[in-house]
């Protein structure tokens, strides 16, 4: 349960970030039951509608996790946006796409090396 109330937390800073600070318009707080989180959806300064996804900074976050959130949340959309929450309310906004990988590893025989 506190987990719950940590990421309403995040949603209603987010929310009245977007709305009060970014003049977004229809700011909407919404739960997934599949993912079992709250997200938002509003229009940008442009009409364009997004989606939002408020975490805590101490939430703990995958790249399975955001692959998979996007389906649920958004439907057919190519992105969201992921807002981090810190404890003293500063927000972090990232855009989040479909099909987001891990970075590939550096081969390393083909590093050059000042030596």
């Amino acid at each position: 349960m506190a987990g719950d109330n940590v990421q309403l937390h995040a949603s209603l800073v987010t929310s009245l970030h977007l709305s009060e600070v970014k003049k977004w318009s229809n700011v909407e707080l919404k739960h997934c039951s599949e993912l079992n989180m709250t997200y938002l959806c509003a229009r940008d300064q442009q009409q364009e509608l997004r989606c939002v996804l408020p975490l805590s900074a101490s939430h703990v976050i995958s790249i399975d996790m955001l692959s998979g959130g996007l389906g649920q949340l958004c439907g057919d959309i190519k992105s969201f946006i992921l807002a981090v929450v810190d404890d003293d309310s500063t927000i972090a906004y990232y855009n989040i796409f479909k099909d987001i990988h891990p970075p590939d590893l550096p081969n390393r025989e083909t590093r050059n090396y000042k030596q």
